[in-house]
């Protein structure tokens, strides 16, 4: 394992450590597109919720309300991400102005969440601001200890990938690249079935970006958050994969393999999205 995955893991640590409610069952939403307060030019086709925990499928919803006042979409939990954290839904269009979203999260235990976010469909488009948020980390001489206890205690594969994908936002080393101007950019990557080299591929928000991975493992390789521009993809020992997609999100992904003999996948790095 290489260094900045060992300082990954420390990180991580040092996170669930600060965030001791992240290790519950609790839901509680980590990003949302439109963000929070953000001003489009024009009217998405969805809205997508993002949550640190399994959802309750039956009980988990949300709904948009229009510059009109009425109800113009409604949201469900996504069964096609496998750790069932994600609500999404389409709108119908419904003009300028103000839109809310209501939602009621239900994770598996029971614990109901609620919440309000606005955005507002008419000016020039904000930047993206559903960055994962940075979290004060304490000593790391604790890390270790920490990871091994979660480890033990929980099996809760989502939520340790959630919090990963949270807390590296202020623990990772700036991979910034540094021609964001560039329209597209093309990134090597080397896979095994324990090792992902680079680590740490990043790019700028609204590139396009090209992944060819060499990989001399069989599996499945999936980047969470970014589940439908780049599904899940199968490669074999010996294949060369290319994906290509729009970064259209900024923020910090894991990059996890499902090899054969381990369902449960294992994270080999982190794919970096930044702000122009």
């Amino acid at each position: 394992m290489s260094v900045r995955r060992w300082a990954s893991a420390l990180c991580l640590g040092v996170v669930l450590l600060a965030v001791p409610g992240v290790v519950t069952a609790h839901a509680e939403l980590v990003a949302s597109d439109p963000a929070d307060g953000a001003t489009l030019a024009a009217l998405p086709g969805e809205v997508e919720l993002t949550f640190n925990g399994e959802l309750d499928p039956d009980r988990s919803a949300f709904a948009v309300t229009g510059p009109g006042g009425g109800t113009i979409g409604t949201g469900e939990v996504d069964l096609g991400v496998a750790e069932r954290s994600v609500m999404r839904g389409a709108l119908e269009p419904d003009g300028d102005g103000a839109y809310e979203v209501q939602w009621t999260a239900v994770s598996i235990d029971g614990h109901a969440e609620n919440g309000t976010l606005t955005f507002t469909v008419g000016a020039e488009e904000a930047p993206n601001t559903a960055l994962p948020r940075p979290i004060t980390t304490l000593p790391l001489g604790v890390a270790f200890l920490v990871l091994a206890a979660i480890a033990a205690a929980t099996r809760r594969r989502g939520v340790l990938l959630l919090a990963l994908a949270v807390g590296l936002a202020g623990c990772v080393s700036d991979t910034r690249p540094e021609a964001c101007d560039a329209e597209s950019v093309t990134i090597d990557l080397a896979l095994t079935a324990t090792d992902l080299t680079p680590d740490d591929p990043a790019v700028c928000r609204d590139q396009e970006v090209t992944l060819i991975v060499d990989s001399a493992a069989d599996g499945v390789l999936h980047i969470h958050g970014y589940d439908e521009a780049v599904p899940a993809t199968t490669v074999h020992a010996g294949d060369t994969v290319t994906l290509e997609f729009t970064a259209a999100r900024s923020g910090q992904f894991p990059i996890e393999l499902h090899a054969s003999d381990d369902p449960e996948g294992i994270v080999l790095g982190i794919f970096t999205v930044h702000e122009p």
